[in-house]
């Protein structure tokens, strides 16, 4: 597997965090699993929005 590119969205699940954005807020990768979002899930729409809000707050 490569690592995405700066367009591209990497969804991941299973790390027992509790922040979506835990590797870090510059990364294009966003935790999908229950943990992050308060053992609940996420819908797609909620997942770009928070991707759009950090990319724009990492610039």
């Amino acid at each position: 597997m490569t690592s995405p590119t700066t367009k591209e969205l990497l969804l991941h699940g299973h790390t027992h965090a509790y922040d979506p954005l835990e590797f870090g807020r510059h990364h294009n990768e966003i935790n999908v699993g229950l943990d992050a979002w308060h053992f609940e899930p996420v819908n797609e729409a909620e997942l770009v929005d928070n991707w759009l809000h950090t990319a724009v707050s990492a610039v």
